[in-house]
């Protein structure tokens, strides 16, 4: 009998999480918007944690408004840590203009690090679009 009501109780718990769960639907509109703010904003705090997003959540958030944001961590930034979270960031959204500017910036890169994940990148978007099996 206590098998029966400890088997019940999680029934019912996990119901109710999973309703839960479904009835907190992400607006990914908004979170885009806000995304973008803090991309744009001159708080580097405020910009890593908006690129984890961006990664966590790849192409379901719009921040095209931002990319330019993006590439310039990825560009100019002189933590190596800071350039490959953009570069992480630029994989996720699949954004055409910003892996393009990866693939021209690919044979100039020093650090071997980085060139390592900017190949990753370039790889993944050639995956990601058919170019290879």
């Amino acid at each position: 009998m206590k098998r029966i009501v400890i088997i019940s109780t999680i029934f019912v718990v996990a119901f109710f999480l999973s309703a839960k769960v479904s009835s907190q639907a992400t607006d990914f509109e908004a979170f885009s918007k806000n995304l973008v703010k803090a991309l744009k904003s001159d708080n580097q705090g405020l910009q890593v944690s908006a690129m984890q997003k961006v990664i966590k959540y790849g192409t379901k958030v719009n921040v095209d408004a931002a990319v330019i944001n993006i590439v310039r961590v990825y560009r100019t930034n002189k933590d190596e840590r800071f350039r490959q979270l953009a570069l992480a960031a630029i994989s996720s959204m699949q954004n055409e203009w910003a892996v393009g500017i990866v693939q021209r910036d690919y044979r100039f890169e020093r650090n071997p690090k980085i060139k390592r994940m900017m190949a990753a990148v370039l790889l993944k978007h050639k995956q990601h679009h058919g170019y290879l099996a």
